[in-house]
């Protein structure tokens, strides 16, 4: 940490030995607009063994107004969610996608990674809920501005499985798959996309053939 802020953070832990969370709020009583303040104040908080998350929001939404981070944008968002206030944490979200804040350093223009981190964290909540349609939709959008992201991709693959699986077990697509793949490994024809093409269409006409 910078100087300022070793220095505040030092002053914190040595207000006479003070539990953490006593301590960095005192670090914000004597000075307010330290950012690392607020981000160990509620590092603190959730460390607890009874999470405050009303405290946690609040806390975050002080910081929040010095600084329209990531960090503080997802926990303002998440203790909403912990707080049962669902809705209300999308609501925040979509406002912040609509009109995104940006990170240091970004261009302000055109679609940025914070933007891909609002609809991640957005994902997330849904997901939390069991609302996969949305869930699904929300990480897709982040998918498409960060194509590479490997915490992205991993999200993705989750929500699209709980999202379509009662769909493809429906309809068996999993033992379908498993036949192709079976049909593939016997036949290792040159062209397996041909192959598999005209098989199912045999399928298909055998199936006709029998209604």
């Amino acid at each position: 940490p910078s100087g300022r802020v070793a220095a505040a953070l030092n002053e914190a832990a040595g207000l006479g030995g003070l539990e953490p969370v006593t301590s960095f709020q005192a670090a914000i009583k004597a000075n307010p607009n330290l950012l690392s303040s607020y981000e160990h104040l509620i590092s603190a908080l959730k460390s607890a063994d009874t999470v405050d998350n009303e405290l946690v929001h609040a806390t975050a939404k002080e910081g929040f107004a010095l600084r329209q981070s990531q960090f503080f944008i997802r926990e303002m968002a998440y203790s909403l969610a912990e707080l049962g206030r669902d809705e209300e944490a999308t609501v925040f979200l979509d406002g912040l996608i609509a009109n995104p804040p940006h990170d240091e350093g970004e261009a302000h223009a055109g679609v940025t990674p914070s933007q891909a981190e609002l609809h991640k964290t957005k994902a997330c909540i849904l997901a939390d809920k069991e609302d996969w349609k949305g869930a699904y939709e929300a990480i897709s959008q982040a998918k498409t501005i960060l194509p590479d992201d490997a915490e992205i991709e991993g999200i993705l693959k989750e929500v699209r499985k709980q999202h379509f699986g009662p769909y493809l077990v429906e309809l068996k697509v999993p033992e379908l798959m498993e036949e192709l793949v079976s049909e593939l490994l016997l036949s290792k024809p040159a062209d397996p996309r041909a192959h598999l093409i005209a098989y199912l269409a045999k399928e298909v006409e055998a199936k006709d053939d029998k209604a």
